[in-house]
């Protein structure tokens, strides 16, 4: 990085002196598991009433990403995304062995280098011209990847709640239709969805098939609610998990304010 744009960097008031930006970043975030107050909590209902709310990006995100990232040459990317994988790993790592918290002073040195790291490996690496945006960057670039994990985690369980409620609606139709069905040897046509997602379209069925039909659908659901109740118990862990990555880092960023201006300070040379 030039010297001409380290000095004005320098210039600068850096936000993160002020925690304005540190602050906000945070409230936004605790803010996801809020969906009353806050539009980006992705809701997921459970049978038995319960609700677990979990983050995602919208536009507004991806265009603050193309802000902070947009300038990372093709050929930077790589080694840039290594440095916030190394980062939110040990992020996770250290809210993990204490989710108490930790006390400012008593981060793992890992992490601290890793973060000094990351904050030079970013500023070498695009055309910021503000200390408060490289901080910016380093927040959202150790927590995105959580975010990201997390949603797509809620999100292949919304799939399952989904594909459970449509097999109730598909046993239903079909205990409905036995309850006034002759014993004639009559068939009639249903459509329905197997738990593996195999999907059988106008299918001709005789009574007992569709007797055999309910009990099956009816294992397969059992089965798939048992899923369900496994994959709500690690949701409601990787949002802990996340929340502890998100104080951890904030507490980070404050702490160690003085050790990343020198890290900036050092890039002159």
């Amino acid at each position: 990085m030039a010297v001409e744009r380290v000095q004005q960097v320098l210039k600068k008031q850096p936000v993160i002196e002020s925690q304005v930006q540190l602050q906000e970043f945070q409230q936004q975030r605790l803010n996801l598991f809020t969906a009353s107050s806050f539009e980006r909590a992705q809701s997921l209902n459970f049978s038995d009433g319960a609700r677990v709310d979990v983050p995602f990006m919208n536009d507004q995100d991806r265009d603050l990403a193309g802000k902070l990232f947009g300038s990372v040459p093709t050929e930077k990317r790589e080694e840039l995304q290594t440095s916030f994988d190394a980062l939110t790993h040990l992020i996770r790592e250290e809210g993990a062995n204490n989710p108490d918290g930790v006390k400012v002073g008593d981060f793992s040195s890992g992490l601290t280098g890793q973060l000094g790291q990351t904050i030079e490996v970013y500023m070498t690496t695009t055309a910021v011209e503000e200390a408060g945006d490289a901080v910016q960057a380093v927040m959202f670039g150790a927590m995105i990847g959580v975010e990201q994990e997390l949603g797509n985690f809620a999100k292949e369980m919304q799939n399952r709640l989904n594909a459970a409620g449509e097999m109730r609606t598909d046993i239903t139709e079909l205990r409905d239709e036995l309850t006034d069905w002759p014993d004639d040897g009559s068939t009639r046509t249903f459509s329905w969805t197997d738990g593996d997602g195999t999907v059988h379209e106008n299918v001709s069925l005789t009574k007992e098939e569709a007797k055999s039909l309910v009990d099956k659908l009816d294992g397969e659901l059992e089965t798939m609610s048992e899923m369900t109740d496994m994959m709500r118990f690690d949701l409601q862990r990787a949002s802990e998990t996340y929340q502890q990555a998100l104080n951890t880092l904030s507490s980070l960023l404050k702490s160690q304010h003085e050790s990343l201006m020198a890290v900036i300070r050092n890039l002159k040379g």
